[in-house]
């Protein structure tokens, strides 16, 4: 049997709805490293009321990567600068890639869209999703692409021609 340690994530999104939850037991009753398996009880998802083992949820089967998504309406939770990896599928890139990536971050957080200061853009031969981003991130940070740090906000949408795309934002103050 194969031992599943807690995660330090923050945050769980809900498989069934995308709604981003908070751990709330975490370094309350539950510490990062602990076996997971001997966690019980169900998760509720607060938004469509599904339920999750908490094992999976703390042993990070649902993790959110960054912070929790802001609301996209307040202006008080929105950066003034970001950085932005996209991960997009299709081998070819878009025509204009950095309107592209200006077109994501406008559709994210409206207008006036916050100035975006660095942008990556990887090819995908299968449709992304935020997870896939993250975990590509970190594996690629140290060697081929500026470490930001830990992703503020994460996006899924469909681009301007199509593609499935999945971004991290990286907030600046």
């Amino acid at each position: 049997m194969v031992t599943r340690l807690t995660t330090d994530s923050k945050y769980w999104k809900c498989p069934n709805c995308g709604e981003v939850l908070e751990k709330g037991g975490l370094n309350v009753f539950i510490s990062p490293g602990q076996d997971s398996g001997k966690i019980i009880g169900t998760a509720t998802c607060g938004k469509c009321q599904a339920g999750f083992p908490q094992s999976d949820v703390y042993g990070g089967t649902y993790d959110f990567v960054g912070e929790r998504a802001p609301d996209r309406s307040s202006l008080s939770a929105r950066p003034t600068g970001l950085r932005v990896l996209v991960l997009r599928e299709g081998e070819k890139p878009p025509p204009e890639p950095q309107q592209y990536c200006e077109q994501i971050v406008y559709e994210r957080y409206g207008d006036p869209p916050p100035a975006t200061k660095e942008w990556n853009m990887i090819g995908s031969l299968v449709p992304p999703n935020a997870e896939q981003t993250a975990v590509l991130y970190s594996q690629l940070r140290a060697t081929k692409i500026p470490d930001y740090g830990r992703p503020t906000d994460e996006f899924e949408c469909t681009g301007s021609d199509g593609a499935k795309v999945a971004a991290l934002f990286f907030w600046e103050a």
